[in-house]
This record gives structure tokens, C-alpha cells and sequence, in this order.
């Protein structure tokens, strides 16, 4: 696959890495291949779209840090596909530089800032690459090094899922916040709101849950994702199949398996599954609410993500890493 490679000229003499191992904190201190030292930080998506009318974004800024020795400083950021997403490449790029890649390394000066387009998938073979109609999907990956803790720190992204209708006009977008590596658990806490199945099909608004989860270990592991009503009484409750384990890259394990799918698909919610307590709150409001907790089997990291789209309308909830949790993990179905 190509490599987009953006890279101005002024920072060709700007700092992202020193000749001296500097002091990482709780980062990693990485050594570079020209025998120079970062700090360096990892982080995944558990989810892109490309195709049937999705398109996916990357923003990145680092924000301002005060030069060197009169030396500006950056981040190296990379980001690139992971295995376990459905595709090997995408075409899109920086700066509006479109063209077949699966993994991109920017770098961007305090002050500065790079935008990353992902817009179809595409299939390779001995005759070369082609875009297709497919949807592209799944996680996405990121490293990025600095020459010191206060650089890294100021390095900030997200990701932004755009979607157009018939006509080419964008009619929904959502961003998402990175999950970082150093901050992943083998379990999460959300929120949920959804319609029940019976409903969805009158409910002009009805509320549509959907949650991805990757693996972030070198294990294979399943995941329990249980939910609970908002006394915390459990709902009900299910697995993902095996995800399979992610792979080593250097210091960092990029995100493996990835499951994704929506509520009504996966718990098939209906008003008859709900105590009466629960089907009369329901009743009220027009969805059941409450948590969604994701337990990785294994006890090892995951990320997860969970959206909503209500009417056409739709956003994330936020997840948080959870130290105890409750669920019991049931067999993998």
C-alpha cells in the first residue's frame, strides 16, 4: 500500500524526539530507529465508516508549547488500520492528498494541525487498487511521539463520522474521543436509551443504540456486555463472539478483533422482557434507559464504543472505565 506521508518544510528542523532519553512519567520512553528517544502514547478507535455514504474523519492539533533553544516542537502522530477492520486499505488522505493507504503519519507542529479523511474502502490485487462500495470498518490505531511529557500532552484528536444522503449533502455527524491505552480496562460503563423492538417501527423518533467493542490484548478474549435499568437491575445479558487478539507494534498492541452491532439486534429489547416497574417507566418516557457494562473475559483491556441515533439525530455516549464490575459472563453465544 501507498504511504501519505505530509510533511512541511519548516518542520523539517523541528523537534519530535532528543538525543538524551527524557523523562516520560507515565508514558512510554521509546526508542526511535535513528537512536533518538520520545515519549510516546498510544491510542485506538474502536470503530471507522467509509462507504455507503459514511465517511470518516480524523482531526488532530497539537496546541501551543514554547520552542527549544529557539527550536519549535511537535508530535509525530501515525494512525493506521487495524486487523481487525474489514478492509486492508481505504483511499482518502491529508490535506485533501486522496489515494490508497491503510496507515498515514503526520506531523504536526505545537500550533498546528493535520485532518485525515477516510472515504471508501478499497480492494487490492496483482493489478492494483480500486475503490469500491463497500463499507469499510472497524478499528483504528494511533501512536504518537514527542520530545517531552508537556509536547505529548498537547497532542489532541478525535474522530468524526459524517454520513450524506442521496444527494451528496451531509445530514448527520458525530465525534468520537480516543480511547488511550494507558487509560483502557478490561471493563466499561455507559449509558443506553432505546425503543423497545415493537415500537421502533411507529416511533417517528425512536432511539437505536449500537455499541463496537475492539480488543486491545495479545489474548483472544469475548465480551460480556449486560444492561442494567437505571436502579441498577440487570436487563439482560449477552456475549460478543472471540474477538481475536490484537498485535504487537513495538511497545504498543494495536487493536485486534472488533464486534459491532446494534441493540435491537443483539437483545432484541421488547416491553415483555421488562419487569412491571421497569414497563411502566418505559411507558412514560418511550424507551427503556439505564447502563451498559462491557467485561472483557480474560480480564484484559478493550475499548468500546456506544452511540445513539434518535429520529436523525445522532451522538455518543461516554464510556468510563469501571473498577468493579458486577456483570456475571455468561457462555459465548
Amino acid at each position: 500500500m501507498s504511504l501519505l506521508l505530509c510533511v512541511l518544510p519548516a518542520m523539517l528542523s523541528a523537534q519530535f524526539s532528543v538525543p538524551v532519553p527524557p523523562a516520560c512519567g507515565k508514558y512510554v520512553l521509546a526508542t526511535l530507529a535513528d537512536g533518538s528517544f520520545a515519549c510516546e502514547r498510544y491510542a485506538a478507535f474502536p470503530w471507522f465508516a467509509a462507504g455507503g455514504g459514511w465517511s470518516t474523519q480524523v482531526s488532530m492539533f497539537t496546541a501551543p508549547v514554547r520552542p527549544v533553544n529557539g527550536q519549535p516542537r511537535g508530535v509525530q502522530f501515525q494512525i493506521g488500520l487495524g486487523p481487525g477492520a474489514s478492509v486492508a486499505a481505504v483511499s482518502g488522505g491529508l490535506g485533501g492528498s486522496y489515494g490508497t493507504f491503510n496507515f498515514v503519519q503526520p506531523p504536526i507542529l505545537a500550533g498546528s494541525s493535520a485532518r485525515l479523511d477516510i472515504l471508501s474502502a478499497v480492494v487490492c490485487g496483482a493489478a492494483g487498487c480500486a475503490q469500491t462500495g463497500d463499507l469499510a470498518d472497524g478499528p483504528l490505531w494511533v501512536q504518537m511521539d514527542a520530545p517531552d511529557v508537556e509536547t505529548l500532552e498537547a497532542a489532541n484528536l478525535q474522530l468524526v463520522f459524517l454520513f450524506a444522503d442521496s444527494t451528496g449533502k451531509y445530514n448527520t455527524q458525530m465525534a468520537v474521543p480516543p480511547v488511550f491505552n494507558d487509560e483502557a480496562s478490561a471493563a466499561w460503563m455507559s449509558s443506553f436509551s432505546e425503543t423497545p423492538v415493537e415500537l421502533k417501527a411507529t416511533a417517528i423518533n425512536s432511539n437505536d443504540s449500537s455499541f463496537a467493542v475492539t480488543n486491545l490484548a495479545l489474548q483472544a478474549q469475548s465480551v460480556s456486555v449486560s444492561l442494567y435499568d437505571q436502579t441498577g437491575n440487570l436487563i439482560a445479558q449477552r456475549s460478543t463472539p472471540l474477538l481475536t487478539a490484537g498485535t504487537q507494534n513495538g511497545l504498543q498492541v494495536i487493536p485486534g478483533g472488533v464486534y459491532g452491532i446494534d441493540f435491537g439486534s443483539f437483545f432484541g429489547l421488547t416491553t415483555a422482557a421488562l419487569t412491571p416497574a421497569q414497563a411502566a417507566l418505559a411507558a412514560l418516557t418511550g424507551t427503556i434507559d439505564g447502563t451498559v457494562q462491557f467485561v472483557s473475559s480474560a480480564g484484559l483491556p478493550i475499548a468500546p464504543l456506544v452511540v445513539r441515533l434518535a429520529g436523525n439525530s445522532i451522538s455518543t455516549f461516554q464510556v468510563a472505565p469501571i473498577a468493579n464490575p458486577v456483570a456475571i459472563i455468561p457462555p459465548v453465544q
